[in-house]
């Protein structure tokens, strides 16, 4: 595709999102998210691609307990297969930049959702415990506690905001 197409710029939005799923399937973030991602480098590399721009998560900020995140927070202690993939995929532009002089801008979304929302939010995840619970109660769990609220933004808002840096 990059000999075809002589791309200037490169926006990765992809990868294998989700915590739960991680947890699951290791696999699937390591072939998206670690070995997709190293592809994507190296066609931006020998292709003289002019700036990488990449998704990356908040999960990143893994344990940290200082609210609000900061960039210059530190991010060395992910809790999960998928922060621990996209803290890899930091590094990874990072090292490329210093390396090979590839621009990269990596932008660390919270909980990005579309129209239909996802699938591992919470209004699905009741919906299916309704629809498929026995005569006894089940718990569900969330990731998210009383103490701590989660910041999302719908998908529209996301891709509009992410087109700037390739100006």
């Amino acid at each position: 595709m990059f000999e075809k197409e002589h791309f200037d710029a490169v926006i990765n939005l992809a990868a294998q999102a989700g915590v739960r799923y991680s947890l699951k399937n290791p696999h699937a973030y390591v072939q998206s998210n670690l070995v997709g991602f190293a592809n994507l480098l190296e066609g931006c590399r020998h292709h003289g691609v002019k700036h990488f721009v990449y998704a990356s998560s908040s999960s990143v900020y893994g344990a940290n307990t200082r609210i609000p995140f900061s960039t210059h927070d530190p991010v060395n202690h992910p809790v999960s297969l998928y922060a621990a993939s996209k803290k890899a995929n930091e590094l990874m532009a990072h090292t490329y930049s210093h390396l090979y002089g590839l621009p990269t801008t990596g932008l660390r979304y919270f909980t990005v959702y579309g129209p239909w929302g996802r699938p591992d939010m919470s209004p699905w995840l009741f919906t299916s415990a309704i629809l498929t619970a026995s005569r006894r109660a089940t718990p569900t769990s969330t990731t998210t506690t009383p103490t701590r609220r989660r910041a999302t933004r719908p998908i529209a808002s996301t891709t509009s905001a992410t087109t700037p840096p390739c100006s």
